[in-house]
């Protein structure tokens, strides 16, 4: 990196010319502006990915990127002074694919050069509301193989320039994967106004409470105005150009250069070195980058040039320089900076514009998005169970399958896909990409599962999948009607044996199951209360990374399996679903009135009721609507029906009650043998505007717990965040919108606790939720506006699809609840993947032939440790990932630290060496060294040493140690 000091170079040169005075002729402070050149370039929103790259239907939006990357390289080739940063990685692959070896010596030139630097570096820019840690982990991934392969470079720097709000789980991402800086633009209006004030936008973030070393520690900055050029200095959008001809008419490099100057003097004030980072592009700018490059040419030489009247040094620079900039200077000058412990949720833009929609906003597609990870995680898992039974397998097509679901993943964490606030025909385009990648991994999991079972023969069985269980159909069980019997696979990702219930829809009511020793095992059938389908229900034993065989049989059913439906009339006497664990009851209505823990004799009284917020179009406080972005209400209403159609469903292993409110809502509440908790299911849509109203529908549980203004929420599923009613921790909070302006992120899990009881919602897809009362918790489930709320998308958030959301309930004491969410969440990311066999006369026929069950691990994982990862690399070698599932302070017993023996993993194969990596898999922990700061609360922050762990492998022991909260990652050799 690069720091001049242009005073000590003009003392040195007088002194030179014996010129004995040495004298600075302003009297301004020296300021340093890092010119940043960049492109954001979002990865699908108002035109598809496609669209973007190749720059078609430029009526939408003027968007080009692939000549944005033609042009800038040619400009940086121009000029060796340039430089140019470059996010989004699944553009980038597209458009090196298609250049020549030439130009890709001339790219490597520049990044090797550091003229052009990658940042972030992933897939995509992805949201941080709506995004589960996973998928971030993984589309980070991603794009850093690529960069290492292409180019052997390890981004740095976080360039969080446009998603709406920010989680403490990115920044500590960001840090496991080495990064020393985190930029962002987007933050709440009024925290904006305070750190300006107080010239704190930039500080320390310390996002965890239980990794608190200073290896996770993150240095942040918020940028002074968006991430656009400064205010007139858009040459490509048609602001002034830099006239430098005095011959010709319009000279003006003098006047532009005291307005470019003037701005980055006033900005030094919310800044404590004398280091500015300067954004200069915008959306899917440099198309043409030689009007930006050569006009700010002119403008950098002239007041260089001109340091006593400037005091200002102005060069082009990229965000790593700066960072390391601003870390020489203050460690050289003592330079503090302040802490920062908390999110930054919910975003606000002004008073009335709360961006807290988008966390509901396209509800389907964020279940979509939930449902693929959860197939692309078994999907390697299986692979990699495969291959370190089976050496000698090919592998290369279904690894390709995966991957193509991989890519669209990728593409669906960007901050306008799984978010919601997208287009419709780019909503539809993140669908058919996502269908794409998921028929090619069914493809590929039929292709390895057979391998896997089959002995080395010609006549490997094919499988098939039901994608569409959520609205109870599933072709692969028709030969049932043919009296066939049909074989399933049921694989389970999960470290530990999992034993869960799989609800199946058949084409006939009178089936049995039998396992894979040919014993009935129990079950039931039942018509599905929202589609009439029906429905076989049982238990499955999976080992650990394993699979399990079981057969459904035609022929008979017992009257145990078989369930009984009966229709309550209004105002009879309380419903009661029981089973050894819960009793639950509900009025004649449909409304649960209590849950009763029958392990410990607790009760709660306790009210679930629909209701919708009418979406606002606007009023005298302020024009603004509610949209994909914005949820912004006018006024409340419960969603009810006098005569509601309430059913009474039960069953030797599940009894609902089923309650229809109108023709486009629905809910039912499940309970299974031996669970603890109770499941919501909400059939919806499509919502009902026929009165001209946006609706924005919730659920709302009311409880007598005395929550005193708070509530948790999970960030990307791993750490709770704790949230209080109308407060902001670092701010004086004015109250303008008491609904949307508490809304948070729900990615996974919700409670609200007082000091005897707790209460938990467990979702299955990201969304919106508040706690508006002691006691309450209520979630957005699904919303339809009729105005675009005008952040640029454009539209109505008008989706008319039916959806199916499912939620876990339950309460316990505190100190026990967590240990049940934890296994609630992972059972929910993580259900087994079902994989159909064509039908066979009899069941000889498949187990004579094929392994009826197996495992990939030795034994299973403690209770308190998932195995986020297990992927064949192309070198042959296994990219393991470890995360302990706790925090501190959740689980007296779990939320401490564990051992693992990775040699005691995997059972096919002996490990020959063990490299721990940074969490991108992209360089070995030991060269992992990240920059120490000062804060004001300690003496340092960050140290520069390698990430802190309590224990690494060695060449004789591969036991390693989890500590609550971390995530360990390793490529392992096998013998």
């Amino acid at each position: 990196f690069r720091i001049l000091n242009f005073f000590i170079l003009i003392c040195f040169l007088n002194l030179l010319n014996k010129n004995i005075e040495c004298k600075e002729s302003s009297t301004l402070p020296l300021l340093y502006a890092h010119i940043i050149p960049h492109t954001h370039d979002d990865v699908g929103w108002l035109k598809t990915v496609d669209q973007y790259f190749i720059g078609s239907r430029n009526s939408i939006q003027d968007a080009r990127v692939q000549y944005v990357l033609d042009t800038v390289v040619d400009a940086l080739l121009a000029n060796p002074s340039r430089r140019f940063i470059y996010v989004e990685i699944d553009f980038f692959q597209k458009w090196w694919n298609q250049q020549n070896d030439y130009r890709k010596q001339q790219v490597r030139g520049l990044v090797a050069q550091g003229r052009l630097e990658f940042v972030n570096g992933g897939w995509c820019m992805n949201d941080e509301a709506t995004t589960h840690y996973l998928d971030i982990i993984n589309q980070m991934t991603l794009g850093h193989e690529f960069l290492l392969k292409e180019f052997g470079v390890k981004p740095k720097i976080g360039w969080h320039i446009d998603p709406f709000g920010h989680s403490s789980s990115q920044a500590l991402l960001f840090a496991e994967m080495g990064f020393d800086g985190f930029f962002f633009a987007r933050i709440d209006y009024q925290d904006k106004q305070k750190r300006n004030s107080s010239s704190e936008l930039e500080f320390i973030w310390k996002p965890s409470k239980s990794l608190t070393g200073p290896a996770y520690d993150m240095f942040t900055s918020v940028l002074y105005a968006h991430y656009s050029p400064p205010s007139g200095f858009n040459f490509e959008a048609g602001d002034e150009p830099i006239q430098t001809d005095p011959r010709l008419e319009g000279y003006n490099l003098k006047r532009r250069a005291d307005e470019l100057t003037s701005q980055l003097r006033q900005r030094a004030a919310s800044f404590i070195t004398p280091h500015q980072l300067v954004t200069y592009g915008d959306d899917f700018t440099y198309s043409n980058a030689n009007i930006n490059f050569k006009n700010m040419d002119k403008l950098i030489a002239y007041i260089n040039a001109h340091q006593d009247v400037y005091a200002m040094e102005v060069f082009y620079s990229t965000p790593n320089e700066y960072v390391r900039a601003v870390n020489q200077y203050s460690q050289l000058n003592g330079v503090r900076f302040t802490v920062n412990n908390n999110d930054f949720f919910p975003y606000a833009d002004h008073e009335h514009a709360y961006w807290t929609g988008y966390f509901t906003s396209r509800s389907a597609i964020k279940g979509y998005v939930r449902d693929m990870s959860n197939l692309l995680h078994s999907s390697q898992l299986l692979l990699t169970t495969l291959y370190l039974e089976n050496t000698n397998a090919d592998l290369s097509e279904a690894n390709s399958n995966f991957n193509e679901l991989a890519k669209a993943l990728g593409v669906a964490q960007h901050h306008d896909a799984v978010s919601g606030t997208e287009k419709q025909h780019v909503a539809n385009d993140y669908s058919k990409r996502l269908s794409i990648g998921q028929q090619a991994s069914f493809s590929g999991f039929s292709d390895v599962l057979s391998l896997l079972i089959s002995p080395i023969s010609s006549s490997n069985p094919t499988f098939g999948f039901c994608p569409l269980l959520n609205e109870t159909i599933c072709n692969q069980t028709d030969s049932l009607s043919k009296n066939e019997i049909v074989p399933i696979v049921v694989f389970n990702s999960l470290g530990q044996v999992q034993n869960t219930y799989v609800h199946i829809p058949i084409p006939r009511g009178d089936v049995y199951v039998t396992n894979s020793t040919n014993k009935v095992i129990n079950s039931q059938i039942y018509r599905d209360p929202f589609t009439g389908s029906y429905v076989l229900i049982f238990m499955v034993n999976i080992p650990q990374m394993g699979f399990s065989t079981y057969f459904i049989n035609p022929g008979f059913a017992t009257k145990e399996q078989l369930s009984t439906k009966k229709r309550i009339p209004q105002d009879s006497n309380d419903i009661i679903i029981k089973n050894e664990k819960l009793k639950a009851t509900f009025t004649s209505s449909g409304q649960l009135k209590e849950l009763h823990n029958l392990d410990t004799n607790q009760k709660l009284s306790i009210s679930q009721k629909m209701y919708w917020y009418n979406s606002s179009t606007g009023n005298a406080d302020s024009s603004q609507a509610s949209g994909a972005y914005i949820f912004r209400p006018n006024g409340t209403f419960a969603l009810k029906n006098d005569q509601p159609i309430v059913e009474f469903i039960s069953g030797s292993l599940e009894s609902q009650v089923f309650v229809k409110i109108n023709d486009w809502t629905s809910f039912s509440a499940r309970l299974l043998a031996g669970e603890s908790h109770l499941t919501y299911d909400y059939y919806i849509g499509p919502i009902d505007i026929s009165d001209g109203l946006g609706k924005e529908i919730i659920t709302k549980f009311k409880t007598e717990i005395n929550s005193t203004g708070y509530f948790y929420t999970d960030s990307n599923g791993l750490e709770m965040q704790e949230r209080k009613y109308n407060y902001r921790a670092t701010w004086n909070y004015s109250v303008n919108e008491p609904e949307s302006g508490n809304y948070y992120p729900i990615n996974a899990a919700a409670y609200i606790k007082d000091n005897d009881t707790q209460f938990t919602i467990i979702s299955d897809r990201s969304q919106g939720g508040a706690s508006l009362s002691d006691g309450e918790l209520e979630v957005m489930l699904y919303r339809r506006t009729l105005h675009d709320d005008g952040r640029g998308v454009g539209e109505p958030l008008n989706e008319t699809e039916p959806i199916r959301v499912t939620q876990h309930i339950f309460f316990a004491e505190p100190s026990e609840s967590l240990k049940q969410q934890r296994k609630l969440m992972q059972a929910q990311l993580h259900s087994p993947i079902i994989a159909f066999g064509k039908g066979i006369k009899k069941i000889d026929d498949w187990i004579g032939k094929y392994a009826l069950s197996g495992s990939g691990m030795k034994s299973t994982l403690p209770q308190n440790v998932h195995l986020l990862t297990a992927a064949v690399q192309n070198d042959g070698s296994v990219l393991v990932r470890l995360a302990h599932l706790f925090a501190i302070d959740e689980d007296n017993q779990l939320s401490t630290p564990v051992d693992v023996d990775l040699s005691q993993l995997f059972a096919a194969r002996a490990i020959s060496s063990v490299v721990e990596t940074s969490l991108s898999a992209n360089q070995p922990i030991s060269q992992m060294n990240r920059l120490q700061w000062l804060t004001k609360s300690s003496s340092s922050s960050t140290s520069s040493s390698s990430t802190e762990k309590l224990n690494s492998p060695t060449p004789t022991s591969f036991v390693i140690t989890l500590i609550p909260m971390q995530i360990r990652s390793f490529i392992i050799k096998f013998q």
